[in-house]
């Protein structure tokens, strides 16, 4: 015969289970709730990052839109952490990230213009942010800008 105190230790052991259980359930409805909300905004970066075409760099500053640098900085800041040589384009190691396309100005003179491709934006991205340069947001934050947005 079971004792009072063995049944209580039982019944705490499966409130316990089930109290584990109700926030593994609660955590993984918040989690695609959240995923839900993101869906769009993950769409659109999905097909930027994951297409076969190539971007202007020019565009990738503006879409980047960090406070006080424009191409030109964004250009600097290539060619202080070695990425770029001083004409602006790639170093040899760095040119699966690039594409440099001969390009002929009004005046009819050819130069070479550097286009980033897709995986040279999450590159480039991910040293930006270890650099300081963009500080990412929390999912937390994330999820309040989406509820007052």
């Amino acid at each position: 015969m079971e004792s009072d105190e063995t049944r209580k230790i039982s019944l705490f052991n499966r409130n316990e289970k089930l109290n584990n259980r109700i926030t593994e359930l609660e955590k993984s409805m918040s989690e695609k709730e959240t995923l839900k909300k993101l869906q769009p905004e993950l769409s659109i970066v999905d097909k930027f990052t994951n297409s076969d075409g190539y971007y202007d760099l020019k565009v990738f500053s503006k879409i980047l839109d960090i406070e006080n640098m424009g191409r030109n900085k964004l250009f600097k800041w290539m060619r202080d952490q070695k990425i770029f040589m001083k004409n602006n384009e790639p170093y040899q190691k760095y040119m699966d990230y690039f594409k440099v396309f001969p390009v002929t100005n009004k005046t009819g003179m050819i130069f070479n213009k550097t286009m980033i491709k897709p995986k040279g934006i999450t590159y480039i991205f991910k040293k930006l942010i270890q650099d300081n340069k963009i500080i990412p947001k929390s999912i937390d934050e994330v999820i309040e800008e989406l509820k007052t947005a």
